[in-house]
């Protein structure tokens, strides 16, 4: 009994958190800012987190930021949340980007599951959206990101009398919201998640990513700030106004009514600042944990 028990206790760490597929593919790549990223692309396997701590440690020796480019249906849930956690040690951004298409046949980008467990785990995090242009038809978004259940494998679940299924689902489930409580995901969306089964998914778009979670954490956003300073919110809304303006006007020096050319200049100016302010810290920070 007693070796049975202690089975299915190791069963916990057979968690899946999607239907089976290829394992994932881990290599260096670019964000679609074109700056370097460790790819996670298929199914998330044991072993994925020694694969990624390889590419991280190349892109950090050469100098670079360190990001996580997400596309995956899930996979192994023990695994994710040791990934996840080696992410928020190097306070890395995770970026999860749709693609654009105007054929609805186009596969779409996905972080499903156990990838959103990695995602949700950067300081920083970048979701966008499916977007589907089809000719005769109106624009379709599909949400990147999509939580359920966890389940452990069929058949080894099957094998357990119904108390030992509960038992260890409990601390499958207590493992799952205590990870979650800790990267501020509000109980609201762990509970949607357990109260959608493993056969299902629960999307959730960039904006209520945004409503609900934010796109940064908030220790991150504010120690960003007291190092390399923000713009203020007038700020905010004129650099608004001249980004939507060139992009409308199609002219990329196009200075809006209202705001003078020796303004723009130092509103770009000072973004430019902050900006490698912003990636000069984190760098530094991801070096020193790889004793670089």
């Amino acid at each position: 009994m007693i070796q049975e028990y202690a089975k299915c206790f190791v069963l916990f760490w057979l968690i899946v958190c999607s239907s089976e597929s290829h394992a994932a593919n881990i290599y260096e790549s670019k964000t679609p800012y074109d700056t370097p990223s460790v790819h996670i692309e298929g199914a998330i396997e044991k072993g994925d987190l020694e694969k990624i701590k390889k590419v991280s440690r190349d892109i950090a020796a050469r100098n670079h930021e360190i990001n996580i480019t997400l596309n995956s249906p899930g996979g192994d849930f023990a695994e994710a949340i040791k990934i996840g956690k080696f992410v928020q040690k190097l306070n890395a951004k995770t970026i999860s980007h749709g693609i654009i298409s105007n054929r609805l046949s186009t596969e779409p980008v996905r972080c499903y599951s156990a990838c959103f467990l990695i995602f949700v785990a950067g300081s920083s995090r970048d979701p966008e959206d499916n977007v589907y242009l089809p000719s005769t038809k109106n624009e379709k978004s599909i949400p990147v990101l999509g939580i359920h259940r966890p389940y452990v494998k069929r058949t080894a679940y099957a094998e357990l009398s119904l108390e030992k299924a509960q038992a260890l689902y409990k601390k499958v489930e207590d493992a799952t919201r205590k990870y979650l409580l800790e990267l501020n995901v509000p109980v609201e969306l762990i509970d949607a998640m357990f109260a959608t089964s493993s056969n299902d998914v629960r999307l959730i778009s960039r904006n209520e990513f945004r409503d609900k979670i934010g796109y940064d954490r908030p220790f991150f956003e504010e120690w960003r700030i007291s190092k390399c300073g923000t713009l203020t919110k007038q700020e905010i809304k004129d650099f608004g106004a001249i980004t939507g303006d060139r992009i409308f006007f199609k002219k990329d020096d196009y200075i809006p009514d209202g705001l003078s050319p020796g303004y723009v200049d130092y509103l770009q100016k000072k973004i430019k600042k902050i900006d490698t302010c912003k990636e000069s810290i984190v760098l530094k920070h991801q070096r020193k944990a790889f004793g670089l």
